[in-house]
């Protein structure tokens, strides 16, 4: 009998992507769309020292309190990260899912993440834990983009990729809308 790691040829085969989720939490300004970019830990073997959106794996409490539905506990997960990594809790009802993106075969480490976008309030105050997150920065999306094209701003592609797509939205409400019916 084979062993499960491997197939025929006896090649290891690629790890299974680990659910998990993110969340874009985003505010209206008289410039655009304004979104809250995290600076991870440069010491974290994941994404160490990029900017990122707030997020991580699904836990066993997401999908229990999801009754076992993936893609609400999805949901819960983003918003329970936003709150540990930020501070701010996006409504789950107000969420709108923006994409989902599954890392390489080639990458050690796999996630198959949801990324979700979210309002939150203008005069709500950003938390962070001076642990897993060293920095929070608010920023408008299309700066973010240029600031990452001039070398000033490292992101992971699936970061940049929604940028670039919300980046098309003049407002919350026409980006709320649109994707909800997409």
């Amino acid at each position: 009998m084979q062993d499960a790691e491997n197939d025929r040829s006896g090649a290891q085969q690629p790890p299974e992507p680990r659910p998990a989720s993110t969340v874009v939490l985003l505010r209206d300004t008289g410039q655009g769309l304004e979104t809250l970019l995290l600076k991870r830990n440069k010491a974290l073997m994941f994404a160490g020292g990029l900017w990122v959106f707030p997020g991580g794996a699904l836990e066993p409490d997401d999908l229990a309190q999801a009754n076992g539905d993936v893609l609400l506990a999805s949901r819960i997960a983003a918003a329970r990260e936003a709150w540990e990594e930020s501070g701010l809790r996006p409504e789950l009802g107000e969420m709108v899912l923006v994409s989902h993106w599954t890392t390489p075969v080639a990458e050690p480490r796999r996630f198959a993440t949801w990324i979700y976008a979210a309002p939150v309030a203008k005069d709500m105050q950003v938390v962070i834990d001076g642990g897993e997150i060293h920095d929070h920065l608010w920023v408008g999306v299309t700066e973010a983009i240029e600031r990452h094209a001039r070398g000033e701003l490292s992101i992971l592609p699936p970061t940049y990729v929604t940028l670039c797509t919300l980046a098309s939205y003049s407002t919350l409400a026409e980006l709320l809308i649109e994707e909800r019916n997409s």
